[in-house]
Formats: C-alpha cells, sequence, structure tokens
C-alpha cells in the first residue's frame, strides 16, 4: 500500500523530475532594452518643457543633496532680446551667493544655502557665444573665437 502511495503521489504531482543530464536547461543571457524616459515624460509634459537626456544613479542619490554640481540650459524663442543686458546680469550672479530667499519655507534639512555660479554663458542659437562689443574689446577679442566654448557645448 504504502508503495502505492507512492507511485501515485510522485505521478500525479505537478513538480517538473529533478534535473538530470538531459533535462538540464542553459540559462540564456536575458536581453534588457532600455526605456525611453525622455519620449515617456515629453508626452506628458508641455511642449514648453522638453527633456533630452537622463542617467541612471544608486536608490541612495538624492537629486537635491547629492549633487556636486548641475548645468541648466534655458533656451529662449524669442528673437528680440536684449543680449547685452541679459549678459550682464549673468556676469552679476557669477560668484559665491546666498540663496536662502529662494528655499522653502521651513526647510529642514539644508543648513548652507550658498551656491556657487561657475559660468554663466548667453549662447545665441547658433552656438556663437554673446559678448557685449565692450567686453570684446576689453577681452582683446576678435567676436566669435571658438576658444571660449565650453565642455557645455552640444
Amino acid at each position: 500500500k504504502q508503495n502505492n502511495t507512492q507511485e501515485s503521489s510522485s505521478s500525479s504531482s505537478s513538480s517538473p523530475p529533478p534535473p538530470t543530464s538531459t533535462t538540464m536547461t542553459l540559462l540564456q543571457p536575458k536581453t534588457i532594452t532600455e526605456l525611453n524616459y525622455p519620449q515617456m515624460l515629453n508626452n506628458l509634459l508641455p511642449p514648453s518643457i522638453r527633456v533630452v537626456g537622463w542617467s541612471p544613479v544608486s536608490t541612495e542619490f538624492s537629486a537635491r543633496f547629492s549633487c556636486s554640481h548641475r548645468i541648466y540650459r534655458y533656451y529662449f524663442v524669442r528673437s528680440n532680446l536684449n543680449l547685452d543686458d541679459m549678459y550682464r546680469a549673468a556676469k552679476l550672479m557669477e560668484g559665491d551667493h546666498d540663496f536662502r530667499n529662494f528655499c522653502k519655507m521651513n526647510c529642514e534639512q539644508v543648513y548652507n544655502f550658498r551656491r556657487k555660479m561657475h559660468q554663466l554663458r548667453i549662447v545665441r542659437s547658433d552656438g556663437v557665444e554673446h559678448v557685449p562689443k565692450e567686453e570684446e574689446e576689453e577681452e582683446g577679442g576678435g567676436g566669435g573665437d571658438d576658444s571660449k566654448m565650453t565642455e557645455e557645448q552640444d
């Protein structure tokens, strides 16, 4: 009776037989396709805001507290902007400044409100950095000098 019970339980069991040399299969590497996050986000954002890229980070990373530096690029569609005034305003922002007044109220995790603006540039849509005429003369530049472009250029 015990033999019959064992036989019937093994034959009615839904588990596969133990691996043998004939039933063992090799694991194939799984191909992982990356999701197109910029496209997914751009489908949700208004046309005036675009995501152009992303980078994976560790789970411990905080965009707010872990960054050592950031690069921002702003694109203005209007063509009648006063680039000389924008240049002069950008130069005033370069350096070390206290941004306490731009923070959320009751900011509990922030103890240092100082930030250093390393470089602010005005770059025309044709890729040439805008420098007012009087600045070019002081620097001795010839205008449109490619050496002024940095690694931030696309």
